[in-house]
């Protein structure tokens, strides 16, 4: 589950799901870059953001943080979700 949060003159979030395959981690890619991401931010949930990691890392600039961090930006997602929280410029 991805959240795009788009912060102008009004805060805008678009939400979807990706497949966890390499295909799909470079849909997410496609997806961010689409609306205007540079900086993402995901949750240190496991080992599971490592691929994500992996597909994104030089695509974007890339934060790991704690979810209790990561939550509030986008609260479309739930926690048992997870989220990867994208902006498209640090705030």
């Amino acid at each position: 589950m991805a959240c795009a949060r788009i912060a102008e003159e009004d805060v805008e979030h678009h939400v979807e799901t990706f497949a966890t395959t390499t295909t799909g981690l470079l849909a997410l890619g496609d997806w961010l870059e689409e609306h205007g991401v540079t900086h993402v931010a995901m949750e240190a949930t496991g080992v599971y953001w490592k691929p994500v990691w992996h597909i994104l890392e030089g695509w974007f600039e890339l934060t790991l943080a704690n979810a209790a961090h990561v939550g509030p930006y986008c609260p479309t997602v739930t926690l048992e979700q997870g989220r990867l929280v994208a902006v498209p410029f640090l705030l």
